[in-house]
């Protein structure tokens, strides 16, 4: 595998990662337990759009695996 490959899976699991860490955020807001947590629909949505671009971007790495 060349190592522009290499460098390009692993940036597409980097911004997988970062995708699943902003998730994981917004899933600890959402416990009853702690309402201090909340955050209000309107971050959520941002944040939900930041993971978004974090998963459209390592897709666009895998693309570029696949084209090369």
């Amino acid at each position: 595998m060349s190592r522009l490959i290499k460098k390009a899976a692993y940036q597409a699991v980097l911004q997988q990662e970062e995708g699943l860490k902003i998730l994981d955020e917004i899933f600890k807001t959402l416990d009853p337990a702690r309402p201090q947590d909340r955050i209000s629909i309107e971050q959520a949505r941002d944040l939900i759009s930041k993971a978004g671009e974090q998963f459209k971007d390592s897709m666009d790495w895998m693309a570029g695996i696949f084209e090369e």
